[in-house]
């Protein structure tokens, strides 16, 4: 009996740029390579979706997945194109020499914003928020302050919308590493509670029975937890995509993978829409 297909994927949050005809289907913006993990699934997009010139003094410099959404919808952040560059301004100033001369000086191009639907193969660009740069997106707040800003991008609408929330722990700072999304809402975590721990030695005979490379110089980094059992925790170690069950101190599975992701912020692990269930 064939085993169900998998509800999730590990997604490689740096997409792709098509190169040769047959990539995308007629009339596609992107595709999806699904593959059931540990595998590493892979988003292409067409060369139109992306500026052909992007602005190598961006605060971002490769496209990204910001976030996925169960029903389809990725909030990508790209470089913008070289000509939308923000118009720089002429200042004078005299050196010690005694000699006047010019510089021009310009704010850092914010990263342009797509919205792309998997299911539909449709990728739009959407309109720029002023406040954008590469890290502070979705929560903000002034540090002592028991208010903050709720953004978020309403596809609806199409536009961003702001919303005036309550900031529950104004003396903390707030960072991506300490948000998660569930249950349809998102929840900033300010502490760990250890229930279970679990060293390295404990897992190393299975780790070598597994074939994983001996780290050398860095140890195996964190990627995620799976998302339907937190017992089950993965790693990178150079090339390879590892699981270890923190219960049974064991390697469940391990594949080597071909992308540039090697650490947390390099994937995503992604609910998928029921349609794209059968794909895999």
């Amino acid at each position: 009996m064939a085993s169900p297909s998998p509800s999730w994927v590990i997604l490689d949050t740096a997409p792709r740029v098509a190169t040769a005809a047959g990539e995308l289907q007629p009339g596609a913006d992107i595709s999806l390579a699904l593959a059931a993990p540990p595998r590493v699934t892979q988003l292409t997009v067409a060369p139109t979706v992306l500026a052909a010139d992007p602005d190598p003094h961006a605060d971002i410099d490769s496209p990204c997945v910001l976030a996925a959404d169960p029903t389809g919808l990725f909030l990508v952040l790209a470089p913008p194109s070289v000509s939308e560059r923000p118009p720089t301004e002429a200042r004078a100033y005299r050196g010690p020499d005694g000699v006047e001369r010019t510089i021009h000086v310009g704010r850092v191009p914010k990263p342009a914003c797509f919205v792309l639907d998997v299911p539909s193969g449709a990728a739009s660009r959407v309109p720029d928020p002023d406040f954008l740069n590469a890290s502070t997106v979705g929560f903000q707040n002034i540090v002592g302050c028991d208010e903050a800003t709720l953004i978020c991008f309403s596809s609806e609408a199409g536009e961003w919308v702001e919303v005036d929330v309550d900031n529950p722990l104004p003396n903390w700072i707030w960072s991506f590493d300490g948000v998660v999304s569930h249950d349809g809402k998102l929840w900033w975590l300010i502490e760990w509670t250890p229930e279970h721990c679990v060293s390295f030695a404990e897992i190393w005979d299975s780790y070598k029975a597994a074939g994983l490379p001996m780290p050398k110089k860095k140890p195996p980094r964190v990627a995620f937890i799976h998302p339907e059992n937190p017992d089950i925790v993965y790693f990178f170690v150079k090339k390879y995509l590892f699981a270890v069950n923190r219960r049974t101190k064991k390697v469940v599975e391990s594949e080597a993978h071909e992308g540039r992701a090697s650490s947390s912020s390099g994937v995503l692990a992604w609910e998928l829409p029921p349609a794209l269930t059968a794909g895999i």
